[in-house]
């Protein structure tokens, strides 16, 4: 899953939520993820065809703290630049690692697979890769390590 993917986010749930989706409903996170996925590719890459189905993975459980634990990837897409897979790839683990509160201007730029809501999460990301070449299968984590230290891209992102 990783090796083919131009970004892999795996996600953890770090705190308590009010409802949370059943991994029965796992079908409707996948929806929410390419509907959100496209929305913030369109905001810097119009020009790029929408991921459809196949394109984005998600894999999901719960650990013995009954707490979900998941993996999202980009699949490496042919003809379609990886750079911008990664930046879109990106903008979507901030979504999942915004702390922005419900009373913050930042909190809607939250999303959270564990209740499949937008608006607040109760997730977080733990690891990011990202493939350095379309065709290699190298890994490198640098785009994480920006991430976490909270060296963002600076892009305005507007969700419909």
């Amino acid at each position: 899953m990783e090796r083919k993917s131009s970004i892999y986010l795996r996600v953890r749930k770090i705190s308590a939520s009010p409802a949370v989706a059943p991994l029965c409903d796992v079908q409707k996170v996948v929806q929410s993820q390419y509907q959100l996925t496209n929305s913030i590719q369109k905001q810097h890459s119009p020009h790029l065809r929408p991921f459809v189905k196949g394109q984005i993975q998600f894999v999901c459980y719960t650990n013995q703290d009954d707490k979900l634990q998941a993996m999202l990837t980009l699949k490496k897409r042919k003809n379609v630049e990886i750079g911008l897979d990664q930046i879109t790839g990106l903008i979507l683990a901030f979504f999942i690692e915004n702390t922005s509160s419900l009373t913050d201007l930042g909190q809607e730029y939250n999303w959270c697979p564990a209740g499949n809501t937008m608006g607040s999460t109760w997730c977080g990301i733990t690891c990011i890769t990202q493939a350095v070449s379309w065709w290699q299968v190298s890994r490198t984590s640098e785009a994480a390590r920006q991430f976490k230290s909270g060296n963002q891209m600076g892009m305005t992102v507007h969700v419909p």
